[in-house]
C-alpha cells in the first residue's frame, strides 16, 4: 500500500516538474521577465524607489542586475537580465511616470510597434524595443 502511494507521489512530482520546465522553455524572454516582475513587484518597487531617492546600494536582486538610475526628462531605473556582444541586451525598467523609454534612457524617438510596444534607434546601428509589462514596468531588448 505504501509503495503505491510513493509511486503516485513520485509520478505527480515528475509531472509537475515537466510542466514547470515546459513553461520556462516555452515562454519568451519577455514573458519570463513579466512573470518575474509580477512575482517580485513589491521588492522591485522598493529597489526602484530607493534608486530614485539616491540609494544605489542594491547591485542585484535574485540574479538580476540592478543597473542604475538613468536620469532625463522621464527618469528610469533599469534592471538587466541578460546581454553581451551580438546577443541583445534584455531586461526591464521602472518608469515612475509610466513613460516608455529607450535602452538606458538614451535620447531616441520611440515608434509605436503594436499594442503597448515601441521600437527605437539612436541613428546608428543601435536599436531596440520596449514593451509595457504593466503599470510603470517595461520590458526591453537592445541591440548595440
Amino acid at each position: 500500500m505504501h509503495k503505491m502511494k510513493s509511486k503516485t507521489v513520485i509520478a505527480l512530482a515528475a509531472v509537475a516538474l515537466v510542466i514547470v520546465i515546459a513553461a520556462v522553455w516555452v515562454c519568451t524572454p519577455g514573458e519570463r521577465v513579466a512573470l518575474f516582475v509580477r512575482a517580485h513587484n513589491e521588492d522591485l518597487s522598493d529597489i526602484a524607489s530607493a534608486c530614485l531617492n539616491g540609494d544605489v546600494s542594491a547591485e542585484s536582486y535574485r540574479g538580476v542586475n540592478v543597473e542604475r538610475l538613468y536620469d532625463g526628462e522621464h527618469p528610469i531605473v533599469q534592471f538587466d537580465t541578460y546581454g553581451w556582444g551580438l546577443i541583445p541586451y534584455m531586461g526591464f525598467y521602472y518608469s515612475p511616470d509610466g513613460t516608455p523609454a529607450a535602452f538606458q534612457n538614451v535620447n531616441a524617438d520611440l515608434t509605436p510597434a503594436g499594442d503597448n510596444k515601441w521600437k527605437w534607434t539612436d541613428g546608428t546601428d543601435n536599436h531596440g524595443m520596449t514593451k509595457k509589462i504593466y503599470d510603470c514596468w517595461y520590458y526591453f531588448e537592445a541591440w548595440l
